[in-house]
């Protein structure tokens, strides 16, 4: 009697460990089902209450250059109507082949290009367009804008050789924002080709919720506006981060001290400058870049900054034979009074409002006609 009581107790504690294991394996399946059932009501009802988020409609995924505009999108973009085009631009339809006479100017450029957060005929390329529409009469002009925001210079050396050039532009205006040009994206989107290439299953399964998730691309979205926030209120100011570099005292990142050769960043920048001169001079097409200034604080970018990179830029720039135009001085004036000429708590005022477009418009076509692209042997 006693050994069969013994017996009972061994089997009994040696099942409890067993059932102790299932107990918890199935308490971590429940909680797994639970949480994917909740994420899939959740996701259901975003998609029935609030709809997808412009910056994942507007755009389709590229291979090669990491985003392009969706051709023929229709919606709202960060608070405003943008329209693309068939050709996947910002701008109005235009046909590959050039009408005789026409002076066509292909307008490179990032979210200062395409013009965030403002409407269409106020985005610089559109300003250009009437500008010197008025003050060349005589002239058939036409201006095409093929930025897109989040654009580096590489990514606009690769749409202008893949497509650009098709236009048969006259001239060729790179807008150039020195602040975040040259973060080397082209290294983040070669390894997404490898991975897309050697893994592609697993390459879908972890782009899923990023391009199909609403309950992911939502949290996403509150999660980098809070970060915003607080780094504002935390700096005092709004910060743009490029990354572990350099730190100086009034920005988090200290942005001229990307402007190295040791910094792959710049090395790509400078090649894609010439990239795009060396097709330009091929179709027969001119050059110009149009550098933009950091509007957070336009006497310390005019003080301390420029000088930090714009000879830099420059020398670059020479060698790829491209002219530089430096729209800062337009902003002098502006000095102290940057709310007048920039979208006030609307992407950390780094972008000009729609006055800001208007004068570097016109800043822009006085420089073109004064330098002379648009002479007789031009059309």
């Amino acid at each position: 009697m006693g050994e069969d009581q013994s017996l009972d107790r061994e089997e009994s504690s040696s099942k409890e460990p067993i059932q102790k294991k299932t107990s918890r394996r199935s308490n971590i399946l429940l909680f797994l089902g639970a949480s994917l059932v909740a994420v899939f009501i959740l996701e259901i009802g975003l998609r029935l209450i609030l709809p997808s988020l412009d910056s994942h409609e507007m755009y389709v995924l590229d291979d090669e250059i990491g985003n392009r505009l969706r051709p023929n999108f229709h919606g709202i973009g960060k608070g405003v109507e943008v329209a693309i085009n068939s050709q996947g631009l910002r701008s109005p339809e235009v046909p590959l082949d050039k009408p005789s006479g026409t002076f066509r100017i292909l307008v490179l450029g990032d979210s200062w290009t395409f013009g965030v957060c403002v409407p269409q005929d106020e985005t610089y390329p559109a300003h250009l367009q009437r500008i010197l529409s008025e003050r060349l009469p005589e002239r058939s002009v036409e201006v095409i804008n093929s930025g897109v925001s989040g654009y580096e210079t590489y990514n606009e050396s690769v749409y202008f050789k893949r497509e650009g050039y098709k236009f048969q532009p006259d001239l060729v205006l790179i807008g150039y924002y020195p602040v975040n040009d040259i973060h080397d994206k082209k290294k983040k989107y070669e390894r997404h080709r490898k991975e897309r290439s050697d893994h592609p299953l697993l390459y879908r399964i972890k782009r899923y919720p990023k391009t199909d998730l609403l309950t992911y691309q939502y949290f996403q979205y509150v999660r980098s506006s809070l970060k915003d926030r607080l780094i504002e209120w935390w700096v005092g100011s709004p910060s743009f981060d490029a990354g572990p570099e350099e730190l100086d005292a009034h920005y988090k990142v200290e942005w001229t001290s990307l402007y190295r050769d040791d910094f792959s960043g710049w090395q790509v920048a400078k090649q894609s400058l010439i990239d795009i001169a060396d097709l330009s001079q091929e179709i027969g097409a001119k050059t110009a870049l149009a550098v933009f200034p950091d509007l957070r604080d336009l006497k310390y970018y005019r003080l301390t900054l420029k000088a930090r990179f714009l000879p830099v830029l420059e020398q670059a720039a020479e060698t790829a034979k491209i002219p530089v135009i430096d729209t800062a001085p337009l902003f002098i004036d502006y000095e102290g009074k940057e709310s007048e000429i920039v979208l006030w708590n609307r992407k950390g005022s780094t972008h000009p409002n729609g006055k800001g477009y208007r004068l570097i418009a016109e800043f822009l076509a006085e420089r073109l006609i004064e330098e002379g692209y648009f002479t007789d042997n031009d059309l």
